[in-house]
C-alpha cells in the first residue's frame, strides 16, 4: 500500500486496459494493410487480433466496473472501446467476405487499408498522451 493513498479503495488501470485494447486494433490494422497489399497469411493475424481485442475489451469492461475514479469520463472510454470493437470487427469481416466471395484485394482497398492502420497508430499514440492525472478530471487530469 502507498502512503496517502491507504484510504481510497484499489482502481484499476483503466487507460492501461484501453491502451491494451488499442494496441490489438494496430496490430490487426497492420495486419489488414498487409493482407490488402497482398500478404495472404496475414489474414489469420487479422482473425487473431480480433479475438485478442475482444479479450481487451471485456477487459477494460471489468476494470471499468470496479474502477473508484477515472481519468476520463468513463462513459467516454466505454465509447472508445465500442469503436475500437467496431474497427476490428469490421477489419475481420472484410477479410472473411473476401475468403467466400474470392476477391483478392485490389488497390485502392490497400490504400484504404493502410490509412484505416496509420488512424489506428494515431489513436495509440494519442491514449499514450494521455495521463491518468491521478484520478482528476478536467483539464487539470492532462498535465
Amino acid at each position: 500500500m502507498t502512503t496517502g493513498r491507504w484510504f481510497l479503495p484499489h482502481s484499476p488501470d483503466v487507460l492501461g486496459a484501453l491502451r491494451a485494447q488499442t494496441a490489438a486494433t494496430v496490430d490487426g490494422l497492420d495486419a489488414l494493410a498487409r493482407w490488402a497489399a497482398g500478404d495472404e497469411a496475414a489474414a489469420e493475424r487479422v482473425r487473431e487480433c480480433e479475438h485478442l481485442a475482444d479479450d481487451r475489451k471485456r477487459e477494460l469492461r471489468a476494470a471499468l466496473s470496479e474502477a473508484f475514479s477515472t481519468p476520463l469520463e468513463p462513459e467516454d472510454i466505454f465509447q472508445l472501446s465500442t469503436g475500437l470493437d467496431r474497427v476490428m470487427n469490421a477489419a475481420k469481416n472484410i477479410v472473411r467476405e473476401a475468403e467466400v466471395l474470392e476477391r483478392r484485394p485490389d488497390p485502392p482497398m490497400a490504400e484504404l487499408a493502410a490509412a484505416l492502420a496509420e488512424g489506428t497508430h494515431h489513436l495509440a499514440e494519442a491514449f499514450a498522451a494521455l495521463g491518468d492525472g491521478g484520478g482528476r478530471r478536467g483539464p487539470a487530469a492532462f498535465a
